[in-house]
């Protein structure tokens, strides 16, 4: 179904964008009740003690799920809404273009293997620079509360716990980050601003402070 079809279309890039911001801010409150009231359904336990419990390796499966199923509501509702208020096909406007050819996938795992050996090396620069003592412990703090979240939700016992895990921790929340951040929002701004440049650099600087993680590097998990 093209957009085209669909009378309310023609609203400006600005106006996409508070929509955008709305509908994110709605759907991560919406995917943290969510998933937390399941969390606490199947565990029987008050609110309050999700934060402690999800840190327990023997209910890494809920977690995981829980864990999925926010991604799902947070980032996914948002980008297939700015999808379907964009021009041309829902499933294009979300990123899903045809592989063109070999040398195309070849680029993407070069840039791949690149990105990961040079996020090692910022990462060690990045423990070099001097920042006030309150930021670097709030800092630290932050990065031991995502590992033992982390480590707890990786918590594998057999091969079905290995392909749930990779499914929930890893392949669900990417796909879904990738059509947030770089299928909306970095089109959403390129439309706003008309330069493609600015657009990136935005988008990179937003998805850096949405993980915020000043510290880690690939040295921490070898």
């Amino acid at each position: 179904m093209l957009s085209s079809e669909r009378s309310i279309l023609n609203m400006s890039p600005g106006l996409k964008m508070a929509l955008f911001i709305a509908l994110t801010g709605l759907c991560m409150i919406l995917g943290g009740l969510i998933s937390f009231y399941i969390v606490s359904a199947a565990l029987h336990i008050h609110f309050n003690e999700i934060q402690a419990v999800i840190l327990k390796p023997e209910y890494a499966t809920i977690t995981q799920f829980a864990n999925a199923l926010a991604s799902i509501i947070a980032f996914g509702l948002p980008s297939i809404a700015v999808a379907y208020f964009s021009d041309g096909r829902i499933v294009k406007n979300m990123g899903f273009n045809a592989i063109k050819s070999i040398e195309q996938i070849g680029l993407v795992v070069m840039i791949a293997f690149v990105g990961l050996i040079l996020s090692g090396a910022l990462g060690d620069l990045n423990e070099k620079i001097p920042i006030p003592a309150d930021f670097k412990f709030r800092a630290q703090q932050l990065e031991e509360q995502y590992k033992k979240a982390l480590f707890a939700m990786t918590q594998m016992k057999s091969f079905v716990d290995l392909f749930f895990a990779i499914i929930a921790v890893a392949v669900v929340p990417a796909i879904l980050e990738e059509l947030y951040f770089r299928a909306s929002l970095q089109k959403i701004l390129m439309d706003w601003t008309g330069n493609p440049l600015a657009a990136i650099i935005v988008t990179a600087i937003i998805f850096s402070v949405f993980h915020f993680s000043y510290f880690v590097s690939v040295n921490n998990y070898l």
